[in-house]
């Protein structure tokens, strides 16, 4: 997870944390494998452009 929000990071893209994860952070135990985020699609399709 570290991995993927360093990138984005670097990347300057806004992203949220959601699904398991982040229920973790308010307390909730959700077993889980998988990261979700949530980003603007303009931000999705700036990045696939800029890597192309």
């Amino acid at each position: 997870m570290a991995l993927i929000s360093d990138g984005l990071r670097t990347s300057n893209v806004p992203a949220l944390l959601i699904g398991g994860h982040a229920l973790s952070a308010f307390g909730y135990q959700r077993a889980t494998i998988d990261v979700d985020c949530l980003m603007a699609m303009s931000d999705v399709i700036l990045q696939i452009e800029k890597h192309q």
